[in-house]
C-alpha cells in the first residue's frame, strides 16, 4: 500500500505483462502458465468456429428441405447424419488408407444419391447375362478339348516297317486269275514281309460266294474258308428257308431228304470249294483284302496276271511273271478302291483313293505314283502311333499283248517316301488363356452394347444428353 501502488496477484501482474509484451512485438516470452491460458481459449475459439460452421450447415440444409419438395423433417434428419457419417469416415481414415485409395479409377457417387433404372437397360442387362452364360459355355467347351500341333522335321529313321491295307474289288476277272505281290525298288521281291492276303469269289451281283487265303505272295495256291457268319443256301431242298448248308455233304443229305439225286450238288459251291478249280461256277469278279508288312524303301506292290517268282542272274535277280497270253487279249483291269492306306488310322485323316473307281475296255496296265508323308501322333494319353498319309497320282498304258514286249496288265501302286516327317502332338489350353478369352470377349460385349444404347438413345432423344444414358 506505500505510494499509493495497487497491490495485484502475482499471476495476473505476470500476465498482464505478458499481454502488454505481446503487443509490443513479442519481444519477449510470456511465463508459462500464461501460454496455457492463451493455448485454451484458442482451442475455445476452434470450437466455436466448428460449432458456427456445422450451424451455417444445419440453416443451408433447412433453407434447401424449405423449398417444395424438400422431403420434411426426414430428410433433414437424412442430411445431418450423412454429414456426421463423413467426418467420422475422414476423421478414421489413415494416411495408408487414403494412399490406397488413390489408385481408384471408378468414381463414386455420394451416399446420398440415387440412381434410377429403365425397361430398355434391363433388357439389355438380360440379354447381356444370357450372351456372357452362351459364350463362358462355349469357351469352357473349348478349353477341355484338346488342340493339336503340328511340327515338321527331318525323317532319319529307316528301321521302321510299314502296314499297307488293301480292299479292292475287281470286276471282271475271276480271283484264280489275280495274284498279289510286292517288290522293292531293285526289283526283287519282298519274301520275308508279313501279309495276310483274302480273295473272295463275287458274282455279278456282287454276292460272295467263295473265300481262299493266298499262303505266299505270288502264288496261286490258298486255302478256302467259310466267315463266321456265312449261311449256304440249300437251293429250295429244305422245309425250312433259314436253314443253311454250309458243306457240301449237308447239301447232298438235304437233297436226299428232298427226293432229288445227291449229283446235282456236285456242281454247287459247297462242293466246287473244295476242288482245284480256277473258278467258281457263276463267279464274275474277285474282291481282294490285305494286310502287308514291307520294309521302309521305295517300292511296289501290285495285283497282275499269272504267278511269279524270283530269277536269279549272278549279282541280281528279276522279278517275273508267267501268264497265258492267249488269256490276256479280255484281262480287264475295272476296279473299285473300296479303302487304301499306308498305316494306323489318325484323327481328321484323308484318303485320296477310297470310293474311287477306274473303268476301262482295254488291255493295259495302270500305275498309282504313292507319295507318301511319315506322320506320327502324339495323344495326351497313351502311346504315339506311326503312319503315313499319302498323295497319288494316276498313269495307265495300254499293253500290246500279241507283241514281243509289252507291259505287263495290272495295277501297280508305287510309293516313295518324302524325306520330312509331320508330327501332330495333342495340347491342352492354360486357366489363364482360359480366364483372358473370357474375360476379353464378355468385356468387349458390354462395351459394344453400352454403345449401341447409347446411340439409339441420342436418336430417340434428339441428341440430347439429358436422357440419353437412362436407356443403358
Amino acid at each position: 500500500g506505500e505510494g499509493g501502488a495497487e497491490h495485484k496477484p502475482p499471476g495476473e501482474g505476470e500476465e498482464g505483462e505478458g499481454r502488454e509484451e505481446g503487443k509490443a512485438g513479442g519481444r519477449s516470452n510470456p511465463p508459462e502458465h500464461g501460454r496455457s491460458g492463451h493455448s485454451r481459449r484458442g482451442g475455445e475459439r476452434e470450437e466455436n468456429r466448428k460449432r458456427t460452421g456445422r450451424e451455417q450447415e444445419e440453416n443451408r440444409a433447412r433453407t434447401m428441405i424449405g423449398q417444395p419438395g424438400g422431403g420434411g423433417s426426414l430428410r433433414r434428419r437424412d442430411v445431418l447424419l450423412s454429414h456426421d457419417e463423413d467426418d467420422e469416415d475422414e476423421a478414421t481414415e489413415t494416411t495408408v488408407t487414403k494412399a490406397i485409395k488413390s489408385f481408384d479409377i471408378h468414381p463414386k457417387l455420394k451416399k446420398n444419391a440415387r440412381e434410377s433404372g429403365s425397361t430398355s437397360g434391363a433388357f439389355a442387362g438380360i440379354f447381356l447375362i444370357v450372351v456372357v452364360a452362351f459364350v463362358v459355355w462355349e469357351e469352357s467347351n473349348q478349353y477341355f478339348k484338346p488342340v493339336t500341333e503340328d511340327m515338321m522335321f527331318v525323317d532319319i529313321d529307316r528301321s521302321e516297317k510299314m502296314n499297307v491295307f488293301m480292299n479292292v474289288s475287281f470286276h471282271n476277272i475271276k480271283c484264280g486269275e489275280l495274284m498279289i505281290d510286292a517288290v522293292d525298288k531293285n526289283g526283287d521281291q519282298q519274301i520275308a514281309v508279313a501279309h495276310d492276303v483274302t480273295k473272295t469269289s463275287l458274282r455279278r451281283a456282287g454276292d460272295a460266294i467263295a473265300w481262299k487265303k493266298q499262303i505266299e505272295l505270288g502264288k496261286e495256291e490258298g486255302v478256302t474258308f467259310l466267315p463266321p457268319d456265312y449261311c449256304g443256301s440249300c437251293f429250295g431242298a429244305s422245309p425250312s428257308p433259314n436253314a443253311c448248308c454250309n458243306t457240301c455233304q449237308e447239301l447232298k443229305t438235304m437233297y436226299e431228304h428232298y427226293g432229288r439225286s445227291p449229283s446235282l450238288a456236285e456242281s454247287s459251291p459247297q462242293c466246287m470249294r473244295g476242288k482245284d478249280v480256277r473258278a467258281m461256277p457263276g463267279e464274275e469278279g474277285c474282291r481282294i483284302e490285305a494286310k502287308l508288312q514291307v520294309n521302309k524303301i521305295k517300292g511296289n506292290f501290285h495285283v497282275a496276271a499269272g504267278f511269279s517268282h524270283r530269277q536269279e542272274h549272278g549279282d541280281h535277280s528279276h522279278h517275273i511273271h508267267h501268264v497265258n497270253v492267249t488269256l490276256l487279249e479280255h484281262y480287264n483291269m475295272s476296279h473299285t478302291i473300296h479303302h487304301i492306306s499306308f498305316g494306323p488310322h489318325l484323327p481328321n485323316m484323308v484318303y485320296p483313293l477310297d470310293g474311287s473307281s477306274f473303268i476301262t475296255n482295254d488291255v493295259g496296265q495302270l500305275k498309282y505314283f504313292v507319295q507318301l508323308v511319315p506322320s506320327v501322333y502324339m495323344p495326351l494319353s497313351g502311346d504315339p502311333v506311326q503312319t503315313n498319309q499319302y498323295a497319288v497320282t494316276t498313269h495307265f498304258a495300254i499293253s500290246d499283248v500279241r507283241s514281243n514286249h509289252f507291259k505287263l496288265p495290272g495295277v501297280y501302286w508305287e510309293y516313295d517316301y518324302f524325306s520330312m516327317r509331320i508330327k501332330y502332338q495333342e495340347q491342352t489350353k492354360s486357366l489363364a488363356q482360359f480366364f483372358i478369352r473370357v474375360c476379353a470377349v464378355c468385356g468387349g460385349m458390354y462395351v459394344v452394347l453400352e454403345l449401341i444404347f447409347r446411340g439409339v438413345g441420342m436418336l430417340m432423344h434428339g441428341g440430347g444428353q439429358g436422357r440419353q444414358r437412362d436407356m443403358f
